[in-house]
């Protein structure tokens, strides 16, 4: 379990990394790296913010910025050992829902390329979205789930409606 959590960590810290590297970049010259905005694995908190705040702000919003810190955090806590795997899972959801609603809004209304995202324009941030939410969530829950399980923290009827490989 030691070595597929510092697995996960390491995942979590490089994921950060890559995250306020392309604020800074998006920081320094949103002109020129514009295209990076489509790579943000938070592009939904950018949507609510957006909402929030009645105009579309300059990328990153300071929501982009608190989730990439705590990333960081998170994946240097994990590396250290202490047991935060459960804040770490809870943080994560509800960090992604905000992507999962702008996928729907975006569905949803079927917006053109002229009035903002398409639907064509979703096949960048939904495989951001895997590799930097979803993937590392599942590992994620398997590690909570194996250690749950080696601890007896599940009831036996539980562990059996989820079968052996879980």
């Amino acid at each position: 379990m030691i070595q597929r959590t510092k697995l996960l960590s390491l995942y979590l810290l490089v994921a950060a990394l890559l995250q306020i590297c392309s604020y800074v970049a998006l920081t320094l010259a949103p002109e020129k790296l514009g295209i990076i905005f489509y790579f943000d694995p938070r592009i939904g908190l950018f949507f609510i913010e957006s909402g929030i705040r009645g105009a579309e702000l300059k990328v990153p919003g300071i929501l982009q910025w608190l989730s990439a810190s705590w990333l960081l955090v998170i994946s240097f806590f994990l590396l250290s050992g202490r047991p935060i795997l459960k804040t770490y899972l809870v943080l994560e959801v509800v960090a992604s829902l905000p992507n999962l609603f702008f996928f729907l809004v975006i569905v949803r209304a079927n917006l053109s390329p002229t009035h903002g995202f398409s639907i064509g324009e979703l096949f960048t941030p939904l495989l951001v979205t895997i590799l930097f939410t979803i993937l590392p969530v599942i590992l994620g829950f398997r590690l909570w789930r194996r250690y749950a399980l080696k601890n007896n923290l599940v009831p036996a009827r539980a562990e059996q409606g989820l079968g052996a490989d879980w």
